[in-house]
């Protein structure tokens, strides 16, 4: 992971939570990708059902997860789960930015994806939970 990324919905530089750990300390501006807690705390997150307008870039999460090493080493160990679609999932949205995916069964979190840049930010199914 680099310490920039290009927003492609402003085209602004975007800090990762990489170049705020280099930076040693939390400056409190409420930084997108903060991994002190702050803009986790100050603006919590937004749970929403499936909606289209997001779903190229929920895709992109979807796929990334999809295939990853350890999803395909746990369908093969413990055969292939039945097939889930995207309209399944929840959107967790922090700041307006849509940051992860999660399947919810009843109050209960069952399953999260993140999107790469919003990994280090502590963002986990019990906190998400805390949404509900």
């Amino acid at each position: 992971m680099s310490d920039y990324y290009i927003d492609p919905q402003t085209g602004f530089n975007v800090k990762t939570a990489k170049a705020h750990l280099k930076k040693g300390s939390c400056c409190k501006c409420g930084c997108l990708h903060c991994p002190y807690g702050y803009t986790l705390n100050k603006f919590g997150l937004e749970v929403k059902k499936y909606n289209d307008q997001d779903r190229d870039l929920a895709k992109e999460i979807f796929d990334a997860h999809k295939n990853t090493t350890t999803q395909s080493l746990l369908s093969s160990a413990f055969g292939n789960q039945s097939k889930k679609s995207l309209d399944q999932y929840h959107f967790i949205y922090l700041k307006g930015y849509l940051c992860g995916l999660c399947l919810i069964q009843g109050k209960i979190v069952t399953e999260l994806l993140l999107h790469e840049n919003f990994n280090s930010q502590g963002i986990n199914k019990s906190i998400i939970e805390n949404y509900l």
